[in-house]
């Protein structure tokens, strides 16, 4: 299909993605291009979402891919890790360091399981872990301070006093006494 010489840069985009022939665009691919559409001619997520045939919830969901950390947006582009869990990843993270330090690990899992791209699977995977890892940080802070402080524990023998008493408070209080 032969366009008119008097054609917009936007209307030649538009018809660059909508005649696209081939593979489809990318979730970051149209992300780009609907980042492009909002600043270069001031289009509303709306507008955009109309003019290319998506839904709204779509449009958003690419153009927020263009808001993700330099570096995971780069190992988006190398198919690394997938839009979605790189998503995941930035949801459950608050700082663009951990974000940034997440996706790393999911990719480094990934590459040891085999995989070339990170999916969801070993998103959940680093974050379990990672909450695991918090979770036990929290529990170890909790047993100092009830120990005033006391830097050796015998992790086994209180973890037996735990699962006996069912009680933190009176398990570091008979550790206490045997530890005396």
């Amino acid at each position: 299909m032969k366009l008119p010489k008097d054609t917009s840069t936007e209307e030649l985009l538009i018809e660059q993605m909508m005649r696209n022939e081939g593979k489809r665009f990318s979730e970051y691919e149209c992300g780009i291009m609907f980042k492009r559409f909002k600043e270069k001619f001031g289009y509303t997520q709306n507008e955009i979402a109309e003019k290319f045939k998506k839904s709204p919830a779509f449009v958003s969901k690419c153009l927020s891919l263009m808001d993700l950390p330099i570096e995971i947006q780069e190992r988006i582009i190398n198919k690394q890790i997938s839009a979605s869990a790189a998503k995941d990843i930035v949801a459950n993270y608050d700082t663009e360091e951990e974000q940034v330090n997440a996706t790393r690990k999911a990719v480094e899992l990934a590459e040891k399981q085999g995989k070339r791209t990170v999916t969801n699977k070993e998103i959940n995977a680093v974050q379990k872990e990672a909450k695991e890892a918090k979770e036990i940080a929290q529990a170890l802070r909790k047993v100092w301070a009830y120990l005033d402080g006391g830097v050796m524990v015998d992790v086994d023998k209180l973890a037996i006093l735990l699962d006996k008493t069912e009680s933190l408070s009176n398990a570091m209080k008979q550790y206490k006494k045997l530890s005396k």
